[in-house]
């Protein structure tokens, strides 16, 4: 898979990656019911979390920042990666 993001005006492309078989066989199929409750993108919209493999075999979890160019920043082992809700 490769995160691909509307930024208002471009579509930016990100790495490819492959998620985790956690978030693909728990959470991909019912993200209509989680879609509202989980959140892949930090309180200020500027990158997005997610767990998973890149495409060098490094396994975790990873913050993309939703700038041209940039790679994705791995933060730290685990399956699953949402960002906490703001108060």
């Amino acid at each position: 898979f490769h995160w691909n993001v509307w930024d208002g005006s471009d579509i930016l492309t990100f790495p490819r990656f492959r998620p985790t078989i956690e978030f693909g066989r728990d959470y991909v199929p019912f993200f209509d019911q989680y879609g509202h409750s989980v959140r892949l993108w930090n309180p200020s919209g500027t990158a997005f979390v997610y767990a998973g493999q890149a495409e060098d075999g490094s396994d975790g979890v990873w913050i993309q920042d939703v700038v041209r160019d940039a790679s994705p920043r791995r933060i730290g082992e685990g399956v699953i990666a949402f960002w906490a809700p703001q108060p």
